[in-house]
């Protein structure tokens, strides 16, 4: 309907969604609202420059706008495209992106993210558990 066929594949669901992040020169992310966000990760550690929409709870959490990607406000398609053109065209800002964002992936690795959890578990237990008081430990 939007007549994009020659610029666009729509390739459907891939076993190794890494391989195509890797051959990008971008990664742009438009969404109004996300969780997370794992696919900025997972583009950033392809070495992937990132430009992505600061919807609520994901990419400005991950994502330091002009540091490691660029966040540009969700509902503004303008300020997007002016962003990715931008990025495309300075590849000096694109490699600058790429290597940074790349660095932040390394942040969110399976083993930090359990070590994390492990400290807050560990924390909330500390900070919660009372010793039992005397009465409690003769019934």
């Amino acid at each position: 309907r939007l007549g994009i066929e020659s610029a666009v594949s729509f390739l459907g669901f891939r076993d190794d969604p890494l391989s195509y992040f890797a051959a990008a020169d971008i990664f742009v992310l438009s969404s109004w609202w996300e969780g997370f966000g794992n696919v900025i990760v997972e583009a950033m550690s392809t070495g992937t420059a990132v430009v992505a929409t600061d919807c609520p709870w994901g990419p400005g959490e991950i994502i330091t706008s002009g540091k490691n990607g660029f966040l540009v406000p969700p509902r503004r398609p303008q300020e997007l495209a002016e962003t990715i053109i931008r990025v495309l065209q300075d590849a000096g800002v694109r490699q600058q992106i790429a290597a940074s964002g790349r660095t932040r992936a390394g942040d969110f690795t399976a083993a930090d993210i359990a070590r994390q959890y492990g400290d807050l578990i560990r924390s909330t237990i500390e900070k919660h558990a009372e010793p039992p008081s005397f009465e409690q430990v003769r019934r």
